[in-house]
């Protein structure tokens, strides 16, 4: 899908490649860069914000590799990063995100005509992400005033699993080669789950 965005004030500073980047889409979403970035070795520093990120934008960019479509909801997220890319070292990424947050997220099955799950707000604390360590550690997930609508299938399933099945233009991809060193594997890490106020509505 196209994203439309305007570009405004983007500069260098004199000050160890320092540089500044804003930049707004015509729904009100927001994103802000700010850091140092260094060309011979390639590497960057800095910060990041993104606000009032629209779902439906996500869903747009992505919906070829989500399982489900993303009906509703904001997304807001600050952190900071290391970057580098060497031949020697390969490529390094260091990213701590102290903000992450959902705001009226509404999933649905792809085809269907009503939210299966309602998340007034989602948010993430103090996420760290490491590319060498291939690692993802949160210290907690809180989930607020959770909404979700759960049935038996004809054929015995869970309706909720359609919310994970590929999707159907990433089922058809060509088939993967030789399945990776366990080594390779991401590890999830999360600390705590709080669920506050949820409610769960079950039909069979």
């Amino acid at each position: 899908a196209p994203i439309d965005f305007s570009l405004r004030d983007f500069r260098t500073t004199a000050k160890s490649g320092g540089f500044a980047l804003a930049a707004a889409s015509e729904r009100g979403e927001r994103f802000d860069w700010q850091g140092k970035l260094n060309l011979q070795p390639l590497a960057s520093t800095g910060q990041f914000r993104v606000s009032a990120l629209q779902a439906r934008s996500v869903y747009e960019f992505l919906s070829d590799e989500l399982p489900m479509e993303l009906s509703a909801g904001s997304f807001d997220v600050y952190g900071r990063y290391v970057f580098s890319a060497g031949k020697q070292a390969g490529t390094q990424l260091d990213a701590t995100l102290s903000k992450a947050v959902a705001t009226g997220l509404a999933l649905r099955a792809r085809g269907v005509d009503r939210d299966w799950v309602t998340l007034p707000k989602t948010s993430l604390d103090n996420t760290r992400l490491s590319l060498a360590r291939r690692s993802v550690e949160i210290d907690a997930l809180r989930l607020e005033g959770m909404q979700t609508t759960l049935w038996r299938e004809r054929d015995g399933s869970l309706n909720l699993a359609r919310l994970l099945a590929p999707s159907r233009e990433a089922a058809t991809v060509a088939p993967a080669s030789k399945p990776a060193a366990a080594s390779a594997d991401w590890k999830v890490v999360l600390g705590r789950l709080a669920l506050q106020q949820g409610r769960l509505d079950f039909e069979d």
